[in-house]
C-alpha cells in the first residue's frame, strides 16, 4: 500500500504541494483531476523521488520509500523522452535492459505488454503519437505500484474507450 502523509513542496515563494495526503490499496485505479497549477504533477514527482519534499512522509507498505522500492514503479510522465527514431519495439526493449532485464526477457516482455495492449500491429513503427505505446514501458516493472501516467493534454479521441478497458485490466490483474 502506498500512504503519502501531509507532502508539503514549495518551490521560492510558490507553496506547490500544501499537506497532500493520500492512500493507495492494491488493484485500485485514482486519477488526479485539476487545473495546471494544482500539483499533480508534482506530487507524482515526489513520490517517484524526482523532487525532495520539505515535509511529510510517503510509504510503501509502512516503510520509508526507497530507492530499490522507486526502481518497481512504473511512471510515465506527459514529457516522455521517447526517442522519435526508434521503433516502438526498440525503445520497449531498451526500456526494460535498463530497468536490468536481460536481452531476451526484455525482448519477451516487450512482446507480451503489446500484445496485451493492442499495440503490437504498431510495433515497428517510429515517431511521435505513442502515448498508448508507452505503457509496457512503465507497467512492466516488477509488481509494486504501476503505472502512474501523467496523460496528455489531449488524448486522441479513437483511443479514448480503450484507454480505460487497458486501466481496469491491469488494475485487476494488479490485485
Amino acid at each position: 500500500m502506498l500512504e503519502v502523509s501531509g507532502i508539503v513542496k514549495t518551490f521560492g515563494a510558490v507553496r506547490a504541494l500544501d499537506g497532500v495526503s493520500l492512500s493507495l490499496g492494491p488493484g485500485q485505479i485514482v486519477g488526479f483531476l485539476g487545473p495546471n497549477g494544482a500539483g499533480k504533477s508534482t506530487t507524482m514527482r515526489a513520490i517517484m523521488g524526482l523532487i525532495a519534499v520539505d515535509s511529510g512522509t510517503m510509504t510503501w507498505n509502512g516503510a520509508p520509500i526507497d530507492s530499490d522500492t522507486r526502481h518497481r514503479f512504473g511512471y510515465m510522465p506527459a514529457e516522455r523522452g521517447m526517442y522519435p527514431k526508434m521503433t516502438v519495439r526498440d525503445q520497449l526493449v531498451y526500456f526494460a535492459r535498463l530497468a536490468g532485464n536481460a536481452r531476451a526477457a526484455a525482448e519477451r516482455a516487450a512482446e507480451t505488454w503489446m500484445e496485451r495492449l493492442g499495440v503490437a500491429a504498431r510495433a515497428g513503427e517510429s515517431g511521435g503519437g505513442r502515448d498508448h505505446e508507452a505503457h509496457p514501458r512503465r507497467a512492466d516493472r516488477r509488481g509494486a505500484l504501476g503505472p502512474l501516467q501523467q496523460p496528455p493534454a489531449r488524448p486522441r479521441r479513437r483511443r479514448q474507450p480503450r484507454c480505460g478497458h487497458r486501466v481496469e485490466g491491469q488494475g485487476r490483474a494488479a490485485g
